[in-house]
């Protein structure tokens, strides 16, 4: 089992949110804590493409 700790964690923000990326060396597991404060964006819609 892997561990990473939150300084090892990535920091994002952008129009309303942000979020700590926690990078795993497998490709098929990562996890992220994220806080949305408004709708973002205004109009239509934003996909995660990572």
């Amino acid at each position: 089992m892997e561990q990473i700790k939150r300084e090892q964690a990535l920091n994002y923000s952008g129009n309303g949110y942000s979020s700590l990326d926690y990078p795993s060396k497998d490709n098929d597991i990562n996890s992220a804590i994220i806080k949305i404060e408004k709708r973002s964006p205004e109009i239509g819609y934003q996909a995660n493409t990572a």
